[in-house]
């Protein structure tokens, strides 16, 4: 999850008029660039919307209508070239800012597993991709909620030589829900 801010300016002063600045959407939209233009299909993948910026002072935006808009922007999409384009409206006006990025397969994969067995912990596995990151640089913390206790915080990081990580924590075995 990566935070972004942006700011609308007139003059280049921002501009803090509230009734517009609450009818303002920012959006951040990513269109997939085929590098085989020969081989260009209806298939292609469609646009895909990451996120839009508010100025609400809610989640990751600090104040309302300060004329800072933000967004925690998650950038879920399959590895490669795109079209980044961050798009305010109003109803009114449109205005465009694009740039291309190259998107990487993330440096790290983590997997689940599960314990049906009271004796056998639950596991978060995180392990790093070869040569992507340093190794002994690995560190995670994990809030676990189980019914009938309170939150538990696991926290561990690799040593020198270890490029991988597991969290584990017992299994409790009440009937309701864990998240």
């Amino acid at each position: 999850m990566l935070k972004f801010k942006a700011r609308l300016t007139q003059n280049q002063q921002p501009l803090l008029l509230r009734d517009f600045l609450e009818r303002v959407q920012l959006k951040v939209m990513f269109y997939p660039i085929s590098n085989d233009l020969s081989n260009v299909t209806e298939d292609e993948p469609a646009v895909i919307e990451v996120g839009s910026f508010t100025d609400n002072g809610q989640e990751y935006d600090e104040i309302a209508a300060d004329g800072i808009f933000t967004i925690a922007l998650n950038v879920d999409v399959e590895p490669g070239k795109y079209l980044v384009k961050i798009i305010s409206t109003n109803g009114v006006f449109k205005r465009e800012v694009e740039q291309t990025v190259l998107v990487y397969p993330p440096p790290i994969t983590t997997s689940f597993t599960q314990s049906q067995q009271s004796a056998i912990p639950h596991a978060v596995n995180i392990e790093t991709q070869p040569n992507q990151t340093v190794v002994g640089s690995l560190a995670a913390y994990l809030v676990v909620n189980q019914p009938q206790a309170k939150p538990q915080i696991i926290q561990r990081s690799t040593t020198v030589s270890q490029s991988q990580l597991a969290l584990t924590w017992p299994n409790n075995m009440h009937v309701g829900k864990a998240w």
